[in-house]
């Protein structure tokens, strides 16, 4: 049911949470650290649940580029550039997708 939220939804986004966490201390780590930012893409068809994982975010300690996108096929067409994703300096390669398993489409 779209707007609500179970215990293993929570448990879900709290395990997210600690992966994206990792993922932002090791592009810190990195000696590479250049201009670019890690995006990370959300492709998550229920709003308040991508709204959730935002704010879960903003309370990492890092720098990051959060997308989010509701539909499986326009993210489908992002990841490999089709249409207006399909210019890769504008739309970089994310670091790290969080999906929904579940998304429609």
């Amino acid at each position: 049911m779209p707007g609500s939220c179970s215990v293993c939804d929570q448990s879900v986004y709290l395990l997210l949470l600690s992966l994206c966490d990792d993922v932002m201390q090791t592009k810190k780590d990195e000696k590479e650290m250049s201009a670019a930012i890690p995006l990370i893409l959300c492709i998550e068809d229920d709003p308040a649940h991508a709204l959730l994982i935002k704010h879960a975010l903003n309370e990492l300690d890092g720098e990051f580029s959060f997308t989010h996108i509701s539909d499986g096929r326009a993210a489908i067409d992002s990841l490999f550039g089709v249409g207006e994703s399909g210019d890769c300096t504008s739309y970089p390669p994310p670091a790290l997708i969080l999906l929904d398993l579940n998304i429609p489409k």
